[in-house]
């Protein structure tokens, strides 16, 4: 784990710019059928909205890549033990582009909210309904809930307030918006230090981080990380590092693809893209990492493990062979 972590590190900081959105999300996996696996616990599933056997997983992704996918063993940690320690080797590592941190409202935590501005982090965090937040300039107690959709400058009460003579507060900027494709306005808590942008540009910071979530959504189907059984808990968490392993190369050979179709450098990858177009009439329209995740794992079983195809002796036989394999003719 700790070597893909690093490769990951080394790859993925070449990507990053100032303002760049690094998102974190803690996903799930569920094992409904295998209750037998080792340290396997209980998890909400957030699209069907419902709990089940299986595992959290701490995510890190940015412009696309996913930086981090840790396996959580609940046996001997808490969930923000290890958020924090991801968060604050991200936040060292990136400390001179001055990111942007997302997260979702699983995370609304007044302990992180100190922490970041401590670090003195940019962040964007989405909160829930029912916290209680004070207005700057009236004093005014109010429930997020009442708040209608606009800007405002608000207060929250220090964690450790009930230990102290005197309250401390925290300054924040909190962003309501609502659109009609939700159910219920959004409700954006910002560090102070994001004043500098406007209501839309954080609304379109926060949403990039959904990238991150349709990113482990193409791991979980295109590699059916929920189907897979293994029975002890460190086979799998090494099972997962393995597949962020895969999907990062998925992804940067898929970059590499789309370099070279513009300045035709290597052959064999003009043969590997043309393969990949005609593989997409079949399944899907758009050029994505999702759909060429799925069409190497469509190929490589063939030549890497069950050898049904010899291997190719030259660059100008890999189409042939795919056009075999994938029936591309």
């Amino acid at each position: 784990m700790e070597g893909i972590e690093a490769f990951a590190d080394r790859k993925i900081l070449r990507t990053i710019k100032k303002n760049s959105v690094i998102a974190y999300d803690l996903s799930d996996i569920l094992k409904d059928s295998a209750k037998k696996i080792e340290n396997i616990g209980k998890v909400f599933d957030g699209s069907k909205r419902q709990k089940g056997n299986g595992f959290f997983v701490h995510g890190v992704g940015v412009g696309g890549l996913i930086w981090r996918l840790r396996l959580h063993d609940g046996n001997k940690n808490f969930l923000p033990q290890i958020r924090k320690e991801i968060l604050e080797k991200i936040i060292a590592l990136t400390k001179k582009f001055d990111p942007i941190l997302a997260l979702d409202r699983g995370n609304d935590d007044g302990k992180l909210f100190e922490y970041l501005l401590e670090k003195s982090v940019k962040f964007i965090i989405r909160l829930n309904k029912n916290r209680n937040i004070i207005i700057e300039e009236t004093g005014e107690v109010l429930s997020i809930e009442v708040l209608k959709p606009g800007r405002y400058k608000i207060l929250i009460p220090s964690d450790d307030t009930k230990q102290r003579k005197k309250p401390e507060y925290k300054k924040y900027i909190l962003i309501v918006w609502k659109n009609k494709k939700f159910k219920t306005p959004m409700r954006l808590l910002c560090s102070s230090d994001m004043n500098a942008f406007s209501s839309s540009e954080i609304i379109g910071f926060y949403l990039e981080r959904w990238g991150l979530e349709n990113s482990f959504k193409h791991v979980k189907q295109g590699l059916d990380l929920e189907r897979i059984r293994v029975l002890k808990f460190k086979k799998f968490q090494n099972l997962v590092s393995l597949m962020h392993l895969c999907t990062l190369l998925s992804d940067f050979l898929l970059k590499k693809l789309k370099d070279n179709m513009k300045n035709f450098l290597h052959v064999s990858l003009n043969q590997l893209f043309i393969a990949y177009q005609k593989f997409k009439k079949n399944y899907c329209r758009t050029t994505n990492p999702h759909s060429f995740l799925v069409f190497l794992r469509t190929i490589f079983p063939e030549f890497c493990v069950h050898r049904k195809f010899p291997k190719p002796k030259s660059q100008t036989s890999l189409l042939y062979l795919l056009n075999q394999k994938l029936k591309l003719s």
